[in-house]
């Protein structure tokens, strides 16, 4: 094994121990939930109300770093005090993101309905920046580094207050292709 693999095998040995408190962590869960309801809010199509995020359930194996690459000579100004670390990641499921949501279709008049919704994470792999500043805390970081791929599939729900005569599956596929982009 050589020193990469070493250090790796080291940071995914810490992770798990750090993802055995964030998955019972209600801090953690709110930051994270807060997290998620920013970014699906952030350019949201007109036809969906605001998304609220209301539960959060972090299930499977902790999350696994596979590759990194120290950066730090490219990109600091403060090579002393700053560390930059690009790395990937994968996350295997499966993560339930609950939500709720009001859905508008014009069919000849606008009908709002009422959504709730379940997303299952079952893999999620992205590459991501991490800085880390020695003089200054305020401005340490992490970012993506591209869009994530994942593995998602979404239970939409209509409330039970909404005449079921409309065609659920449309609203579904709508919810679908909102969630791909």
């Amino acid at each position: 094994m050589n020193g990469k693999q070493h250090l790796l095998e080291g940071v995914n040995h810490t992770l798990a121990i750090f993802w055995e408190v964030w998955r019972s962590s209600q801090p953690f869960k709110n930051e994270l939930m807060k997290t998620i309801y920013l970014a699906l809010n952030k350019n949201r199509p007109k036809f969906l109300e605001e998304v609220n995020v209301t539960g959060l359930e972090q299930h499977g194996p902790p999350p696994k770093i596979f590759d990194a690459k120290h950066v730090t000579q490219l990109l600091s100004k403060d090579p002393d005090n700053e560390v930059f670390v690009d790395f990937s990641y994968q996350i295997q499921g499966p993560i339930i993101v609950t939500g709720d949501t009001t859905v508008q279709i014009d069919l000849h008049k606008r009908i709002r309905i009422p959504v709730s919704m379940k997303a299952i994470v079952n893999s999620l792999c992205a590459k991501m920046r991490i800085k880390f500043n020695t003089k200054n805390p305020n401005d340490n970081w992490i970012q993506w580094l591209g869009k994530p791929r994942a593995k998602i599939s979404l239970e939409p729900v209509i409330s039970h207050s909404f005449d079921n005569k409309h065609s659920l599956p449309r609203v579904k596929k709508l919810i679908d292709d909102f969630m791909q982009q």
